[in-house]
């Protein structure tokens, strides 16, 4: 360390030259701030758009998880007497179908063969 003094005017030019960087380190800091907070903004901005969706799709499917219960209940669980009735007639009719009936033997006709005449010749 030196104690020697520094003449006034070496001493302002060095302040100077020391203010200089600062205010240049600070504009770049300042520039990155503000890039980031765009960026942040954006993001949140992404987001809560995402989130707006996600809670429509979550709803639509709900209502259609209802719809299917209800259709469910409809068709399955409350079947009325025709609709019982046309399940085992078409059960009946399916059974039969799948089943392996027996073989019929065919009767093979017998042909009469030609007789092939020879050329005189």
């Amino acid at each position: 360390m030196n104690n020697r003094p520094i003449s006034p005017p070496l001493e302002v030019a060095l302040k100077g030259k020391q203010n200089r960087e600062l205010r240049r380190q600070n504009r770049k800091l300042s520039n990155q701030v503000r890039d980031l907070t765009i960026q942040i903004n954006d993001i949140a901005d992404l987001h809560d758009t995402l989130l707006d969706e996600f809670q429509t799709l979550l709803s639509h499917a709900k209502r259609e998880k209802k719809k299917c219960e209800h259709w469910y209940d409809f068709f399955i669980t409350n079947k009325d007497r025709a609709s019982k009735w046309a399940i085992e007639e078409s059960a009946k009719a399916s059974k039969g179908k799948w089943t392996k009936g027996g073989t019929r033997r065919r009767r093979t006709r017998r042909r009469r063969r030609r007789r092939r005449t020879r050329r005189k010749r």
